[in-house]
């Protein structure tokens, strides 16, 4: 019987497994995100929120996403099944495979790695979204790119460190004025690093950590937010989260919607 670390070898491999020849029904997430971006514009936002606004965009990427890999299991079998055909001998494991005849134990295995690797892309996926969907956002409000804000900005230092966002994107604010600049630190959802992630907020700025708490893929990681309300309190920084997450929490001083912090945005912008 075959090693596990032998089928990876064949299914993923650094450079020449199999998924590198083959689709497995599944776009890209920046493909996915034009897709819902050009939907956005076609449907009615009258009398809607940013907060409203930011959940469609999330839940609706995800929606996608969810409907592509629910079939990212035969899609994978079958087309591994016509390359293996036209390559014989190049991925003698999986060529075993077929005809698929039932769930035996090498499909499962095969099957078991194809959503490890799924599941690394889900976490990736989900990471980039938040930014990507806000990005969208700040310029669709009027917030203009290299000028009014910035994205994934290197700010050189005793730590360097790369903020995510950058209100204004001219750096010198930090210095000559940061009381009215703002630096970020995106978080999908609030875990064990939020330590780590501070460290990117500059001191004597807006310090904002903006997360996805609220939309409905994340409900169940709520609760995340709950041990690290007093550390935003003592490190002077707030969660940005969607309105839900705010009265789960009764409103709680250290949170904010994103409503509320495009509104603080605007303001601060006349001093840009």
């Amino acid at each position: 019987m075959a090693a596990l670390e032998d089928w990876k070898s064949e299914i993923l491999g650094n450079r020449g497994g199999v998924l590198k020849h083959i689709d497995v029904g599944i776009e890209n997430p920046p493909e996915i995100r034009i897709r819902v971006q050009k939907d956005f514009y076609l449907q009615d936002w009258s009398e809607c929120t940013i907060d409203d606004k930011l959940r469609w965009l999330l839940e609706e990427e995800y929606k996608i996403y969810l409907e592509q890999s629910s079939n990212a299991g035969p899609t994978f079998l079958s087309n591994c099944e016509t390359y293996v055909a036209k390559h014989s001998g190049r991925y003698p494991l999986i060529e075993s495979l077929f005809p698929v005849d039932g769930i035996t134990s090498e499909v499962w295995t095969a099957l078991s790695i194809l959503e490890s690797s799924l599941a690394q892309g889900r976490r990736t996926r989900a990471g980039g979204s938040l930014e990507a969907q806000l990005e969208f956002l700040l310029k669709d409000h009027g917030f203009e790119y290299g000028v009014e804000f910035a994205t994934q900005v290197e700010v050189q230092g005793l730590n360097q460190v790369r903020l995510d966002f950058l209100f204004p994107a001219d750096t010198s604010y930090l210095r000559a004025n940061p009381n009215i600049t703002v630096t970020c630190a995106c978080m999908t959802t609030v875990n064990d690093r939020v330590r780590l992630a501070i460290q990117q907020l500059q001191p004597n700025t807006f310090r904002r950590v903006p997360t996805a708490h609220g939309a409905k893929q994340f409900e169940s990681q709520l609760k995340n937010i709950k041990g690290r309300l007093d550390y935003a309190t003592k490190n002077g920084f707030r969660f940005v989260v969607l309105p839900e997450a705010v009265s789960h929490f009764n409103n709680h001083d250290t949170l904010m919607t994103y409503q509320q912090w495009f509104n603080e945005l605007e303001n601060l912008r006349k001093a840009w």
